[in-house]
Order: structure tokens, then sequence, then C-alpha cells
């Protein structure tokens, strides 16, 4: 493999605010913005130096870059032979723990050192794409079944809402048809008072609730 971090250069966010976005512009993490000019432009493993990324491995610590981009000095870059195999050593590397490769506490770092000294056991190459599609074939099935998660969540999600929607109105039809059977047997409905005895016997509607079965026709007041 061929280091070349000493390619990398690392440009102020002032400076980026100046620029136009045309090329991704790398960190640790993956690409943080973009820059109107590129370093590399051929497909390269990366693998973040610093952070607290390396400790609590939020985000994968090794990644490809690919097309025309700008690397910033919290990234090592990392050429091989071919892109199968810095696939190789990106699942590799993701797939260890680095702890004992990483300095510091309150600021976590990954040397190049540090990084030089990780073993790595190489199969034949055929047996490191074999390894690779394997990993990508399960990576798929992830996604998929991710996606079909986060959709039952929010189907679950709909009818939750659909059923409290349904149970409210249920409760205000409750409501609305209590308050007219309260006008009906007492001319009174929140806070307003009817006084029946004032109105004649044509006036009166009868009215039979058909909810309330203790309810009878009512008649004229005396």
């Amino acid at each position: 493999m061929v280091n070349r971090d000493g390619e990398r250069i690392p440009v102020s966010k002032d400076e980026r605010a100046t620029t136009a976005k045309t090329y991704d512009y790398y960190g640790a993490s993956g690409a943080i913005d973009q820059i109107d000019h590129f370093l590399f432009d051929k497909p390269l493993l990366l693998i973040g130096e610093d952070g607290a990324n390396l400790i609590n491995r939020s985000t994968p610590i090794a990644f490809i870059a690919r097309g025309k981009y700008w690397v910033n000095n919290h990234a090592h870059v990392l050429d091989g032979i071919s892109e199968d195999f810095l696939r190789f050593i990106e699942l590799h590397t993701n797939a260890i723990n680095l702890e004992k490769y990483v300095t510091g506490s309150a600021q976590p770092k990954m040397n190049q050192a540090k990084m030089n000294s990780i073993p790595i056991a190489l199969p034949p190459l055929a047996e490191q794409r074999r390894i690779v599609a394997k990993v990508d074939e399960l990576m798929a099935l992830v996604d998929g079944l991710e996606t079909q998660l986060a959709t039952a969540r929010t189907t679950a999600n709909a009818l939750l809402a659909a059923a409290a929607r349904g149970v409210c109105c249920e409760q205000e039809k409750t409501i609305s048809e209590t308050a007219s059977i309260e006008f009906v047997l007492h001319g009174k409905v929140e806070g307003l008072e009817i006084n029946p005895s004032t109105y004649t016997d044509d006036q009166l509607v009868e009215s039979e609730p058909t909810h309330v079965g203790c309810c009878r026709p009512v008649g004229r007041r005396t």
C-alpha cells in the first residue's frame, strides 16, 4: 500500500465558504463540505485520523472516496493495487477493535505510525473479492430490512393516529348527543337556560332520545 498523507491540504471553513461547491471535501468521517478544486481523482481508501468516532464508531472509520475530491488532514489517504484490494482493507479496518492504536481521550487520535502497525492477514485476491461480495450482499439485505422496519413504524404510527382520531370523534358525538338531551329535558346547555313553561304546547317538540333508554317523550311542563 502507498500512503498519500503528504498530499492532503486542510482548508478552513471560512475559505471554503468563498469557493464554488463543486467537489467533495473529506474529513475524518466522510464528506463534510464541497470546494472548487480537487486533490485526488481516483478511488482511494480514507481512514479517520482523529475524533471521537475512533472510539464510539458511530460512522465507518474507513471508507472509499471516489471521483474527484479534496481531503483535509483529519483522514489518512491510502492507495493500493486495485479498488477491490482497498475494499477488503476497508472492511477489515471497520471490523476490528482499534482502541489500542488510538491515543488520547479528550481528543482521540490514530497517527500514521499507529495505523501502519495494524496487522492485516491477506488472503488470495479471489478470496478477498468473495469476502467483499458476500459482505455487500449481506449489507444490502440489512438495508432492505431497515427500510421495511421504517415503513412498518410509519404505518403503525398512522394507524394509532387514526384510532385516536376515531375515539375523539366518538367522544365528541356522545357529548353532542348528551347536550341535546339536556336541552330537551332541562332547557339548559352549558349555561344557556330556557324556560319551557313560556312555550305553548304546539311549540314544544316531543322528542324521544334514541341513545338513552330511560328517557320518555317530553310534554308541556306544569
